[in-house]
C-alpha cells in the first residue's frame, strides 16, 4: 500500500540526509562538502554564479582537548558550530571538515563579500562567551581564517578547498586570528 511506501521513502529519505550530517555539529559533513562542491562548478557552468569557500580552523585547539578534556572540546565544537551558522546566511553553506575545522561556503560572492564575510566570522567568534554547563569557566576563543574564490583563485573544487585551506595555514603563521585572502596573494585576472 501507498503508506507504507510512503513512510519506506520518508525514513530511507532521512537515512540518506543523516550520511551528510556531521554527529557533533548538526553541520554538514565532508562527503556532503564534496558532492556540494561538484555541484557548485557545474552551477558555475550553466549560470556563470561563483562562490567563496572559507576553511576556518580554532586557534590552539589542542590545548582546550589536552586541559579540559574531549567532553568539553566536543562542547565547544557544537556551540562554534552554532556562532557560525548565526552569523552566516541563510543561502551559505556550513560543513564540519573534520577536527577543529569548517568550511563555509558563500555562493553569488565576490572577494570583497568574501572578506566581509570573513572578517564578521572572526569577530563575532571572538566576542562570542563559550561556556561549559557545571563549570565557572568562561573561553573565549579565536580562528584562523583562509578564503578562496571560484573560478577567480581555482580552476575546480579540490583546487579552491587546497587553497582555501593554504590561506588558513598562511593565517595562523601570521599570529593566527585572522583571516588570509588567496586573491590577496595570488593578483589572477
Amino acid at each position: 500500500n501507498s503508506h507504507a511506501q510512503t513512510q519506506r521513502w520518508k525514513a530511507l529519505s532521512r537515512q540518506n540526509s543523516l550520511v551528510h550530517i556531521d554527529d557533533v555539529t548538526g553541520l554538514y559533513n565532508q562527503r556532503k562538502l564534496h558532492k556540494d562542491l561538484i555541484e557548485l562548478i557545474r552551477k558555475y557552468e550553466r549560470s556563470g554564479e561563483n562562490f567563496a569557500l572559507l576553511f576556518i580552523d580554532i586557534d590552539h585547539f589542542k590545548s582546550v582537548n589536552d586541559n579540559y578534556g574531549h567532553l568539553i572540546g566536543t562542547k565547544l565544537l557544537a556551540d562554534l558550530g552554532r556562532v557560525l551558522r548565526r552569523v552566516l546566511r541563510d543561502t551559505d553553506l556550513l560543513y564540519r571538515y573534520g577536527g577543529d575545522e569548517f568550511v563555509g561556503i558563500v555562493p553569488d560572492a565576490s572577494t570583497n563579500d568574501a572578506r566581509k564575510i570573513g572578517d564578521r566570522v572572526l569577530s563575532s567568534v571572538r566576542d562570542e562567551l563559550f561556556r561549559i554547563e557545571g563549570n565557572e569557566e568562561i573561553f573565549r576563543i579565536s580562528i584562523s581564517v583562509g578564503i578562496a574564490s571560484f573560478p577567480r583563485d581555482a580552476k575546480d573544487g579540490k583546487e579552491v578547498l587546497e587553497l582555501a585551506d593554504r590561506m588558513m595555514y598562511r593565517a595562523k603563521n601570521r599570529g593566527r586570528g585572522c583571516v588570509c585572502l588567496a586573491g590577496d596573494f595570488y593578483n589572477k585576472k
